[in-house]
């Protein structure tokens, strides 16, 4: 898991035009790395995920799971891991966003709480 997403980051803008014989074609890369979800459902701490961003010009987004706006989750642990992320991920270029989708059983107010954290 850690070297795929060490692969992303290795080719993250333009470097060098390449001719394959018949073809030119540039190495683009990647400016931005959508739906990351940091545990509890995925396999990364969210300091991990910053850390491995770290040096390199990629935009981190989204950082909250989904899992998190329904049962067994309540607001107290939300409002902690939304306020975790915005210590980490500050350290660099981020998108704060659900990280997948809010479950159809997810609680939508925890939306707005965070907006409202957010201003």
């Amino acid at each position: 898991m850690l070297d795929a997403f060490l692969g992303l980051l290795e080719g993250q803008r333009p470097r060098e035009l390449v001719w394959t014989g018949d073809v030119t074609y540039w190495i683009a890369g990647f400016d931005a790395i959508e739906a990351i979800t940091p545990k509890p459902a995925g396999d990364l701490q969210i300091d991990q995920i910053r850390d491995l961003a770290a040096g390199h010009a990629v935009i981190l987004w989204g950082g909250v799971p989904g899992v998190l706006f329904a049962p067994p989750f309540d607001w107290p642990q939300v409002e902690a891991h939304v306020r975790r992320l915005i210590e980490s991920w500050s350290r660099g270029r981020f998108i704060m966003g659900v990280a997948d989708q809010v479950p159809p059983d997810g609680d939508i107010d925890f939306c707005r709480r965070i907006a409202e954290m957010l201003r």
